[in-house]
C-alpha cells in the first residue's frame, strides 16, 4: 500500500496524463490508469506517471517490466528519487533479488533522511518491512514498525496498522491480528472511496480470519465494509475472498441460509475459472454438510466443469488448494477421482515462486495433510493417513484454528476410538456446536464406548 498521492503545490501544472492516472489510482482502478499510460505515453510522460505505471506492473505481477521502465527514468528531484528507488527495491524483492533490493532501500532511506522528510522515511520503512516479510524474516520487519508508526497523519496510521497486521500474521498471533484489523477498519468510512485498496485488503483478511477463528465481533464490521461504496473492479479478487470468508463464518455458526447466499454471491466476483471452481466446490461442501446430497452433487459437477479448464500449475498456492477440496469431495463418491485430484496437487506442490503468500507456511502443509489423509483413508493407507492427521491437528492447534483442529480430532477418534481425541474435539469445537461439526461431535460421542482404553 502506498500513500494516496504525492502531489503538492508544485504539481499544479502537471500534464493531464499524470493527473488522470493519479485520480484513477486513488480509486484503485489500477488497470485503467495503466491503460491511459500505455495509450498516451508518447506524450513524454512525467516521471510521476512512469512511477504509477511501474506500480501498476507490480500489481499485476510483472516486476521485470517495472524494473525495465524505472531503469529508463532519470532520478529527478530528491523526493522523486526516493520513491523511484523504493519502487525499484520492491520490484527486485518480488522476484527474490533481496540483495539488490536492500541496496536500493539503503539508498532511498539515506535520501529521505537527508531531506528530513518523516513521511518519506516512514514510507520507505513500510515497504522495506514488507520486503522482509516476503522472505519470512519477521525478526527484521518488526523493528521497522515504530518508524512507520512515527507519523501521525491518518493515512500513515492506517498503513502502520496494515504492516502490524502482516507481522502478527507471520508470528502466528491471529487473534491479535484480527483486532488490529478491526482498529484499521474503524478508521475507514465504507461510504467514501478514500483508502479503497486498504479497505478491500483489510476486509478480505479479516473475513479470512473470521472463517478460521471464532470472531463474532468481526462479522458486523465485515458486513459494514462490504455494504458501503462499491469496490473497484480491480478489487474483485478481494471481494470474492471477503464474501467467501464471511459465508463460511456464517456456516460455522449454523446460519446456512446466509452462508449459501454469500457463497453464491461471491461467484459474481470470481475472476478466473479456478476461483469459479472453488466457489462451486465450497457450495457443494456446504450442501453436503447440510445433508443435501443431490444439491451437493450438482454443485460438484459445476466445480469439476470449471476445473477442467484451469492450468493448475500456473496458479498461486491459495487457488491450487481447490484441487484438495475437489479430492475431499470425491472421496465418498468416486475414489479414483479423489486420488486423481490429490495427485494433481502433489504434482504441482513444489512449483512455487519465492513469494507465494503461503509458501513455507505450516497452515498450507496442514491443509494438504488433512486432505491427503482423507483420500488415503479411503484407499486403505491407514497408518500414513493417521500420522498426517495428527500432524495437521497439532499445526491447527498451534495457530488456534479451533474448528479445523476439532475436525481433525473427530476424524482421528472415528478411526482409532481413542477417547483422548474425542475430548480434544469437544474442547476445540465448543464455540461451533450450532454447526454441522457440533452434530458430528454429538453423534460420535453418543457412539463412544466408555470401556475403550486410549491408545
Amino acid at each position: 500500500m502506498d500513500p494516496p498521492s504525492h502531489r503538492g503545490p508544485a504539481d499544479a501544472g502537471e500534464p493531464t496524463l499524470t493527473a488522470r492516472m493519479s485520480a484513477l489510482w486513488e480509486a484503485a482502478r489500477f488497470k485503467d490508469a495503466a491503460a491511459i499510460y500505455d495509450t498516451e505515453s508518447s506524450e513524454k510522460p512525467t516521471p510521476e506517471a512512469m512511477i504509477l505505471r511501474a506500480r501498476a506492473y507490480l500489481k499485476s505481477g510483472e516486476a521485470p517490466a517495472a524494473i525495465g521502465l524505472l531503469e529508463r527514468t532519470r532520478p529527478g528531484r530528491a523526493s522523486f528519487s526516493v520513491r523511484r528507488s523504493k519502487v525499484l527495491a520492491m520490484a527486485h524483492a518480488l522476484i527474490g533479488n533481496y540483495a539488490v533490493a536492500d541496496e536500493l532501500f539503503d539508498e532511498a532511506a539515506r535520501a529521505a533522511s537527508r531531506l528530513l522528510d518523516a513521511e518519506l522515511m516512514s514510507d520507505v520503512a513500510y515497504s522495506r518491512a514488507h520486503r522482509h516479510l516476503f522472505e519470512r524474516r519477521v525478526d527484521r520487519a518488526r523493528p521497522l514498525l515504530p518508524q512507520v508508526h512515527a507519523v501521525a497523519k491518518p493515512f500513515c496510521r492506517i498503513r502502520a496498522l496494515h504492516l502490524e497486521s502482516a507481522i502478527l500474521n507471520q508470528e502466528g498471533r491471529h487473534h491479535e491480528q484480527a483486532h488490529v484489523l478491526l482498529d484499521l477498519l474503524a478508521c475507514v468510512d465504507p461510504n467514501r472511496t478514500d483508502y479503497m485498496e486498504i479497505r478491500a485488503w483489510a476486509t478480505q483478511t479479516l473475513a479470512g480470519l473470521a472463517r478460521e477463528l471464532y470472531l463474532p465481533e468481526a462479522l458486523p464490521e465485515i458486513e459494514r465494509q462490504l455494504g458501503g461504496v462499491d469496490w473497484s473492479p480491480d478489487l474483485n479478487d478481494q471481494r470474492f475472498q471477503a464474501l467467501k470468508g464471511l459465508g463460511w463464518a456464517c456456516a460455522l455458526r449454523g446460519d446456512h441460509f446466509n452462508a449459501f447466499r454469500l457463497l453464491r454471491l461471491c461467484s459474481r466476483y470470481a475472476t478466473t475459472n479456478a476461483w469459479r471452481s472453488i466457489a462451486a466446490a465450497d457450495r457443494a461442501e456446504l450442501a453436503r454438510c447440510m445433508g443435501e446430497h443431490l444439491w451437493s452433487r450438482q454443485e460438484l459437477a459445476q466445480a469439476e466443469g470449471y476445473a477442467a479448464n484451469v492450468n493448475w500449475a500456473a496458479l498461486r498456492d491459495e487457488a491450487r488448494l481447490g484441487l484438495l477440496l475437489l479430492a475431499q469431495l470425491f472421496v465418498p463418491i468416486d475414489a479414483a477421482k479423489a486420488a486423481y485430484y490429490q495427485a494433481r496437487f502433489s504434482e504441482y506442490e513444489d512449483i512455487k515462486a519465492a513469494n507465494f503468500h503461503l509458501k513455507n507456511d505450516p497452515r498450507l502443509a496442514a491443509l494438504a495433510q488433512y486432505s491427503a489423509a482423507i483420500v488415503d483413508l479411503s484407499s486403505g493407507h491407514r497408518k500414513i493417513a493417521l500420522d498426517m492427521l495428527k500432524e495437521a491437528l497439532e499445526t491447527f492447534r498451534a495457530h488456534a484454528y479451533a474448528w479445523r483442529a476439532g475436525r481433525c480430532a473427530l476424524r482421528l477418534f472415528a478411526e482409532t476410538r481413542d477417547v483422548t481425541y474425542l475430548s480434544i474435539a469437544g474442547e476445540q469445537l465448543r464455540d461451533y456446536m450450532g454447526s454441522w461439526l457440533g452434530d458430528e461431535l454429538r453423534a460420535l460421542a453418543g457412539s463412544a464406548d466408555e470401556n475403550v482404553i486410549p491408545l
